[in-house]
């Protein structure tokens, strides 16, 4: 039997049956928008990238979400947070990045993308302006702008680097010397801030030439520096007090690295990257020193500021006792070149042998290199 239904009713049923689908559908369709802020910043600064991807609430595992290379900027910090609404059926991620550039001018964050089935969204690349160091941007509306790092080194009319990626170089603080004057030298390696260096290795450092002193303290600190319109980490790979022996040109050698280059991105770290660098010989130029008014009793090669400093421990003993006597030798050039003291004969005391220590002392930029001599002294009469 057949039951005739209302006409009216019939009608009711359709709208709401297509309104349904029609909500569903509206709340349900999958979205990508990417925001950065601010646009316009200085070198060191940072900007807040806020990525929001949406998708069917049914979908438990979300859409697959592929972010840019960050070639131009360096990933500082990362939040993910995920949520269900349940009254649009819509599954929301949100991504918070911070991002450093690496360079200055119009630097670009690239598309991201994502895939759910066979659906395929893509958001707009953004681009930032970077002004060198000096320059003030406009801050965003309720937000003040972002703190340089403190570290950094810019300066707008630095060269362009050698290499975008990672580069040698040999650096001194003397390049005209006097036979025998110290100098300070370290060999650094350059590489772009937000990559990471693995397996470095390197032949044999050569130092022909030079008598030389490994400082392994006071280590640099790597460091974030400008050169040209990028960003670069700084770090020490050597230190050396260095000694010339002759005179004329002395080099600092040429010296062939590889090493293994990685990007670490908010998505898992990068396939690495094996490269090979060279740092390039540096000359010094070492002059002789002058004939006259060298000292008749001068015996090598002593250049530098020399002191001796002798110290008693006590000023009164008994006739059974002794007491210790000590010279300071300091010097800021080559101490190996500067003879042990021997004391002279003395008539009225013991003396037992003595005992010597070394040691390196900073003053700033100054490298004090101290020997110390004691002898125990034992009075043979009172007075």
């Amino acid at each position: 039997m057949t039951v005739g239904v209302p006409r009216p009713f019939r009608l009711s049923v359709l709208w709401l049956i297509t309104t349904a689908l029609w909500v569903s559908s509206a709340y349900s369709t999958p979205s990508l928008n990417v925001v950065v802020n601010p646009k316009e910043i200085t070198v060191g600064q940072t900007v807040q990238l806020n990525v929001q991807a949406v998708t069917d609430g049914l979908n438990r595992r979300g859409g697959q979400l592929e972010a840019p290379e960050f070639r131009d900027w360096n990933v500082v910090s990362q939040m993910r947070r995920t949520s269900f609404d349940s009254s649009r059926d819509q599954r929301v991620t949100v991504l918070d990045l911070t991002l450093r550039p690496t360079r200055t001018g119009e630097v670009i964050v690239g598309a991201f993308k994502m895939t759910i089935g066979k659906t395929k969204l893509r958001s707009q690349p953004v681009t930032v302006k970077v002004s060198a160091r000096g320059s003030t941007p406009p801050a965003p509306t309720g937000r003040a702008p972002a703190q340089a790092d403190s570290q950094e080194d810019a300066d707008s009319d630095n060269p362009e680097a050698p290499d975008d990626l990672v580069y040698l170089e040999w650096e001194v603080d003397l390049e005209d010397v006097w036979l025998g004057q110290p100098i300070e030298a370290r060999l650094h390696i350059y590489f772009r801030d937000g990559l990471r260096v693995d397996q470095f290795n390197h032949g044999k450092i050569d130092l022909t030439g030079f008598w030389n002193e490994a400082d392994h303290d006071d280590t640099e600190r790597p460091r974030r520096v400008q050169i040209g319109d990028q960003l670069f980490i700084r770090d020490e790979i050597a230190k050396y007090t260095l000694y010339p022996l002759r005179a004329g040109i002395l080099q600092l050698p040429k010296l062939d690295a590889t090493m293994s280059l990685r990007r670490n991105t908010f998505f898992g770290n990068r396939r690495a990257t094996e490269v090979a660098r060279t740092a390039p010989a540096r000359d010094i130029n070492v002059r002789a020193l002058p004939k006259s008014g060298r000292p008749k009793a001068y015996r090598g090669l002593v250049v530098g500021k020399t002191r001796l400093i002798a110290r008693l421990d006590r000023g009164r003993i008994r006739a059974n006792e002794g007491v210790e006597f000590s010279v300071e030798t300091r010097i800021d050039g080559m101490l190996e070149n500067v003879p042990e003291l021997v004391l002279p004969e003395l008539q009225d005391f013991q003396v037992f042998p003595s005992k010597t220590e070394k040691s390196v002392r900073r003053r700033g930029e100054r490298t004090i290199n101290v020997r110390r001599q004691s002898w125990l002294l034992r009075p043979q009469k009172g007075g």
